[in-house]
């Protein structure tokens, strides 16, 4: 019976997900005070960075400065320069591209298990 209904069940989570990002983008937008503007360190010290200091000081690594897709988007769009336009835009673009082909993919994979 689950099997069947993994479709319908697929479909639900990804309205909910994307009603999620929908009702929580203008909280995140205008809650967002504390933003932090760093990429995660492993991208900034790439030459540097020891993939090993995730199991000997794992807080650490935890606790460094990082930013996020929604509150980096923005953040992009909010500058003036158009090149944060352009990369604000195609983060979206691709994020709903990336969503939408996910669920055509899950979509058609269990949709061809009932047939």
């Amino acid at each position: 019976m689950l099997p069947a209904a993994l479709s319908g069940i697929l479909t639900g989570v990804i309205l909910a997900l994307s009603r999620a990002i929908d009702k929580t983008a203008p909280l995140i937008t205008i809650g967002a005070l504390t933003f932090v503007p760093f990429t995660p360190g492993c991208t900034e010290e790439f030459p540097y960075f020891n993939p090993l200091d995730l199991v000997r000081c794992p807080i650490d690594v935890v606790q460094r400065p990082f930013t996020v897709m929604p509150i980096q988007i923005p953040n992009w769009i909010s500058r003036p320069q158009t090149a944060f336009h352009e990369n604000g835009a195609a983060a979206i673009i691709v994020l709903l591209v990336l969503m939408n082909s996910i669920a055509i993919a899950l979509h058609g994979r269990f949709l061809g298990r009932r047939s």
